[in-house]
């Protein structure tokens, strides 16, 4: 099956709903953040989704956390 479509809620909303306030818990000068700000995550989904077939399996995983996860293994 196809990964679910995420949805435009910034993570930073995300978290203030359960209070805690993004800004101060992650490095913006953070290599890695910044590789994130600049991946096209739309580009990602389109071209992932292709791979999945949709009645086979259970439903995939979104493709910002899949490449997330692999992200955080990367030693920076």
């Amino acid at each position: 099956m196809k990964p679910k479509i995420t949805t435009e809620i910034p993570i930073q909303l995300e978290l203030e709903r359960h209070g805690t306030i993004l800004a101060k818990i992650i490095n913006r000068q953070h290599a890695l953040v910044m590789l994130v700000d600049r991946i096209d995550w739309k580009r990602f989904e389109e071209l992932f989704s292709a791979t999945f077939h949709p009645g086979n399996g259970r439903p995939g995983l979104p493709t910002r956390m899949m490449a997330g996860t692999a992200l955080s293994e990367i030693r920076v």
